[in-house]
């Protein structure tokens, strides 16, 4: 989606803020119930963040190629 709209940026400040309140939610409670679910908030901030950021920083060098305008 962030390749089609070419706002990968966006993509990784909205999931890295999930992570962030996630973790938040860790450190201020000490209701197992918040921290189980603090648990699915880090998780799904950072498991997102890590390929959307790996998929940035290749994309550029692809852009330049000429493999990247034949696959195209």
């Amino acid at each position: 989606m962030g390749d089609r709209l070419r706002h990968r940026g966006t993509f990784v400040v909205i999931a890295g803020c999930v992570s962030i309140v996630g973790y938040a939610m860790y450190l201020s409670s000490t209701n197992p119930n918040v921290l189980y679910a603090s648990l699915f908030l880090q998780i799904m901030g950072v498991y997102t963040v890590a390929p959307l950021q790996s998929t940035w920083m290749r994309r550029p060098l692809d852009e330049k190629s000429n493999t990247y305008w034949l696959m195209r």
